[in-house]
């Protein structure tokens, strides 16, 4: 079952300084919805035609290359791997750039901040906060609730490049596929998915195209957006 984000945030156009458009405030363009699959193994965003699903024809539907960045090889420009590698020499990396590292990081006994949405299904929303095991974090400073927001900035950041890319309007109100959770863990899960969104939103407005840059992110700057 899908969630509706941000489907009337926005009545005022917002405007960060330096005079470039706040996409956390901006008015939504409704004549669209932004689809995405914050997917186990890999994200995906697909723009869809605001209108009755018996209407719709193939292109109304179109799916957003995400994975695509200048500099990178990726293996499907559709598909954006979900996770993020938090390098030990003051960096962060995401999707297919994070992969290599990780695999390398695997020798050291390193790991990755590996598949967002099963961390929000298989662990107490609580855990969010703490701090995350050195394997993973090595520089002591992130928690879940950080790497995943920071994600998701990614995820939004490469998504707004993609729709540009196709001559189709940014921001739109998103629908997200949600975990599967139980009943009793639905509604606190879907207020803490909000929030992310949100997060990560006003995150995007301050990093812009810093979360798509080869290279990676500087622990600086995420931990200052953070």
């Amino acid at each position: 079952m899908p969630i509706n984000i941000i489907e009337k945030a926005g009545s005022l156009i917002g405007w960060r300084r330096g005079g470039s458009m706040s996409l956390l405030k901006a008015k939504r363009n409704t004549a669209w919805i932004g689809c995405i699959d914050f997917g186990t193994a890999l994200s995906k965003v697909a723009m869809v035609k605001r209108k009755p699903r018996s209407q719709l024809i193939d292109s109304d539907i179109v799916p957003l290359y995400v994975g695509n960045r200048e500099g990178i090889g990726v293996k499907n420009d559709l598909l954006l791997p979900s996770l993020i590698f938090v390098r030990d020499d003051g960096r962060l990396l995401f999707g297919d750039e994070a992969e290599p590292a990780a695999y390398r990081g695997e020798r050291v006994g390193r790991q990755a901040f590996v598949s967002p949405k099963q961390y929000l299904s298989t662990h107490e929303l609580e855990d969010l906060d703490e701090t995350l095991e050195p394997s993973i974090d090595p520089t002591g400073k992130y928690t879940a609730r950080g790497l995943l927001a920071l994600f998701l900035a990614h995820l939004l950041a490469q998504a707004g490049r993609a729709a540009a890319a196709a001559n189709l309007p940014w921001p739109v109100p998103l629908r997200i596929a949600r975990p599967a959770w139980d009943r009793e863990r639905a509604a606190i899960g879907e207020q803490t998915l909000r929030s992310l969104v949100l997060q990560a939103f006003a995150i995007a407005d301050i990093l812009g195209s810093k979360l798509s840059a080869v290279g990676g992110l500087a622990h600086v700057e995420a931990l200052s957006a953070l």
